[in-house]
């Protein structure tokens, strides 16, 4: 059975190297696909609309704030007043990622304690939203290893 199958593929490549049509479709579009995905096709995302609501406004939480707004990825739009109106961009569509700071939040950080904010993400782009939530826990990880850094640094010097 194998000596039919090598037979089989011997007749097939002698064929493919004959025609000049189909030597060209099993060589060029595959180097073609090559090329084009891998410079074209990337999975990082930049500039993705933010928008943030701050009801700390403490020298913490514009630390945060401003990591999110030097990071290349995101783009903060503005800074709000309320949670509504927050919901309301996202809902329609004219910001893509939130981020809400509670009240206390530096208060919190600086006795050791876990300082939570919300992040609220348009999933309606799946790929986008997933990526974008890799991006907020690497910036929000770096800020805690800083403060918790920093506050080791203040209780043993």
């Amino acid at each position: 059975m194998f000596g039919r199958l090598k037979q089989m593929l011997i007749k097939e490549f002698i064929q493919v190297f004959r025609d000049k049509r189909t030597r060209f479709i099993l060589i060029v579009p595959p180097i073609v696909q090559m090329l084009v995905f891998g410079y074209a096709a990337t999975f990082e995302i930049h500039h993705v609309t933010t928008v943030v609501v701050d009801f700390d406004h403490s020298q913490q939480s514009r630390e945060l704030i401003s990591r999110f707004t030097s990071s290349p990825y995101f783009d903060v739009q503005g800074q709000l007043t309320n949670s509504g109106k927050l919901r309301d961009l996202i809902d329609g569509g004219q910001a893509t990622v939130g981020i809400e700071i509670d009240a206390g939040f530096a208060q919190k950080l600086l006795s050791g304690q876990t300082a939570p904010m919300q992040v609220i993400v348009d999933a309606t782009n799946s790929n986008t939203a997933l990526i974008a939530s890799g991006y907020i826990s690497q910036i929000a990880l770096g800020f805690a290893q800083d403060m918790q850094k920093e506050r080791i640094g203040r209780i043993a010097p």
